[in-house]
């Protein structure tokens, strides 16, 4: 799933990348 890919590519690329994931599924669900 997109989420399971989200989370790996969290994992390579910090926590940063990880916020800034987070807001753009954010709005996307809006």
């Amino acid at each position: 799933t997109i989420i399971t890919e989200l989370k790996e590519y969290c994992k390579s690329h910090g926590i940063l990348i990880n916020h800034f994931v987070s807001e753009a599924i954010a709005k996307k669900l809006r």
